[in-house]
């Protein structure tokens, strides 16, 4: 008389049991290619911000050291900030004896939020003291 348990009975187990490992190890190679494709975007879009942040400093600092028409042309380039990057700033600091620096502040929640980092201090920090921005200071020089 044959067992309860025969042979052909538990390799069906079996092999239910292996289909389940190998659902489980595709969800998490899933998991992980959503989280490496989450953090590339993340910090795509971070560099974004810092090349717009660049250019517009660039093109302030390029206003200061030419000279000429100087308010009208800060005030039109104040305006366009806000276009280029939402909630940007624009200051300039330590303009004395020719030579000074354009600071632009953007807002970090422009960016895709940072978990489980702590905000970077940089040469920026003590312009703005608010964790919640990010910033670029760029130097120039006017010339005479």
């Amino acid at each position: 008389m044959r067992g309860r348990f025969s042979p052909a009975r538990c390799s069906t187990g079996a092999s239910l049991l292996e289909v389940l490992i190998a659902l489980s190890l595709v969800a998490s190679a899933i998991l992980g290619a959503a989280a490496a494709q989450l953090a590339a975007l993340r910090g795509a879009s971070s560099a974004a911000h810092r090349e717009q942040a660049a250019w517009i400093a660039a093109s302030v600092a390029e206003t200061m050291a030419a000279g000429q028409g100087l308010s009208f042309r800060l005030a039109h380039m104040r305006e366009r900030v806000g276009a280029v990057l939402p909630g940007a700033r624009v200051a300039i600091v330590d303009e004395a004896g020719g030579l000074g620096a354009v600071v632009v502040h953007w807002p970090r929640e422009v960016d895709l939020p940072e978990q489980g980092r702590a905000p970077r201090q940089g040469s920026c920090s003590s312009l703005d003291n608010s964790a919640a921005s990010r910033c670029i200071a760029l130097p120039f020089a006017s010339r005479p």
